[in-house]
């Protein structure tokens, strides 16, 4: 676990020096690490001694508003992971069965169905309408899946930060991203509130569903018809 101050990790401090300084230098030394940072608002910094001595001695002037931004985005974040709880609660305590049909026992895309009975009726009409003595079609019940189901969790975009800061960094990266349990429980609802969020704004949602628990019928008599019959 690296080195934490107020619960900023080395990585946040420096972000937050770099954002609000014009110019800042951080380089090895002999006796550990050189800071140089110059703003508007603190003036010239320059201390030299070990990483993370040097690095929250310059964060420290950025303490307060540091912790009152991160307080305010603690507090979106939480508002938008309790309306994704709030939309995958809702989700799952609805019955999302449907039914649907294929003629070649493949191709599921007659639609979906509240019944099996509307799903009869459709395929009797669709085989009239084909004109081609087709009598039996296969039935199955389907599941249409909630964007939820294909959110990334926190581990996913971690492992990615990772990837790329070992490309650039090398083995002086292996510790990249130092983050807690906590951190990444945080991460993961924070995506699944924003990812929550814009695909409701956008309208966005599954156009396929999952099919199971198939059953070929004879859509004349719209009795089942069992493997041994076929």
């Amino acid at each position: 676990m690296g080195l934490s101050f107020y619960g900023f990790c080395i990585h946040t401090m420096l972000t937050v020096i770099k954002k609000k300084s014009s110019d800042v230098k951080l380089e090895a030394v002999d006796g550990g690490w050189r800071l140089y940072a110059l703003s508007e608002e603190q003036g010239e910094f320059e201390l030299t001694g070990p990483l993370g001595y040097v690095i929250t001695q310059a964060f420290k002037p950025y303490l307060k508003e540091a912790q009152a931004e991160r307080e305010e985005l603690q507090a979106s974040l939480e508002v938008l992971a309790t309306e994704a709880k709030d939309s995958l609660h809702s989700s799952n305590s609805k019955d999302d069965k449907k039914w649907t049909y294929s003629f070649d026992g493949e191709k599921f895309h007659h639609g979906t169905f509240d019944s099996l009975d509307d799903a009869l009726a459709d395929a009797q009409m669709e085989a009239l309408a084909l004109d081609d003595n087709t009598t039996t079609a296969v039935f199955g019940t389907c599941t249409e899946p909630s964007n939820e189901s294909f959110f990334p969790d926190s581990d996913e975009i971690t492992n990615y930060m990772a990837c790329q800061a070992e490309d650039e960094g090398g083995e002086y990266a292996l510790d990249y991203p130092d983050a807690s349990e906590e951190a990444e429980l945080e991460l993961s609802n924070a995506l699944h509130g924003l990812l929550s969020w814009w695909c409701k704004k956008h309208e966005i949602t599954p156009n396929f569903f999952n099919v199971e628990k198939t059953q070929k019928y004879d859509i004349n008599t719209w009795q089942p018809i069992e493997e041994s019959e076929a």
